[in-house]
């Protein structure tokens, strides 16, 4: 996290920017994990209105980080100068369209976190239940059916996400109809194939 020196004034006017902010609304559905999500313009909507009647303001900017990574810069500014900033690397790839992907991704996700706005379906606790449920080797306790669990399930959403993979070809190569399918059994294998597309740091 990168700030300025003084952020009294920026936290104020964030304060009362939260009080009349609404969660942003969730109009996407990923039909390979069932959930529901906001993408940028639902979040931008949601925000936009509250931060300028406040004196706040956000930029997103990309530059070159260590290992020629692109990195995504999220900056939150004040009428009065002051000013906080995140930072979020983006997966190494030659790809135009696969950065573009990358970028949109990361644009949501550092936007919403940087002003606490919800944009993700709440779970109601139950990956943090798996994760409670697991044996303390790394395994979360499957689903009733055998399926992976729902920590398991967000792992490998994760990981497709980071290595942009197409999750219809990930499906038939685990010879699954969608994700939340997948045996418990197969989590490891399935896992472990997505990380192996990662780029070598």
């Amino acid at each position: 996290m990168m700030q300025s020196e003084q952020i009294n004034e920026l936290a104020a006017a964030l304060s009362k920017a939260q009080g009349a902010m609404q969660n942003a609304v969730m109009n996407r559905t990923n039909p390979h994990f069932r959930s529901k999500y906001a993408d940028l313009s639902s979040v931008l909507d949601a925000i936009r209105g509250p931060l300028a009647a406040n004196g706040l303001s956000t930029v997103q900017t990309m530059h070159i980080g260590e290992g020629s990574r692109m990195i995504l810069r999220t900056t939150l500014m004040h009428s009065s100068g002051q000013y906080i900033a995140s930072e979020y690397p983006l997966p190494l790839t030659g790809k135009p369209q696969e950065m573009g992907s990358a970028q949109t991704y990361a644009r949501r996700y550092s936007l919403a976190a940087l002003v606490c706005n919800a944009s993700e379906e709440d779970d109601d606790g139950n990956a943090a239940q798996a994760a409670k449920n697991g044996n303390g080797n790394g395994q979360h306790k499957a689903a009733a059916d055998g399926s992976v669990s729902v920590q398991q399930l967000r792992e490998l959403e994760s990981l497709i996400e980071e290595v942009h993979a197409d999750t219809d070809k990930f499906c038939k190569f685990l010879k699954v109809e969608d994700l939340a399918a997948l045996p418990a059994a197969q989590f490891e294998r399935a896992k472990q194939a997505l990380e192996a597309k990662r780029a070598p740091q």
